[in-house]
């Protein structure tokens, strides 16, 4: 278990992806325009019924965060 906490994937992993990615893009000249990022629904309605559910954990929170 140890760092698979909501935080750490879905803020701090999206973080870190973006960062990495900005290097990466840096280091062949900018080719790369655009980074994809599929995430849950809810994110935005993380207070509302039934994300609320899938919020229990801080999951959406931490997804709102990164």
């Amino acid at each position: 278990r140890g760092g698979n906490t909501p935080d750490a994937v879905d803020n701090l992993g999206i973080v870190n992806l973006l960062e990495a990615w900005k290097e990466a893009r840096a280091a062949e000249g900018g080719k790369a325009k655009r980074l994809v990022l599929m995430s849950s629904i809810g994110v935005e309605r993380r207070k509302d019924f039934p994300f609320v559910i899938l919020n229990a954990a801080g999951v959406l929170d931490a997804k709102a965060k990164g």
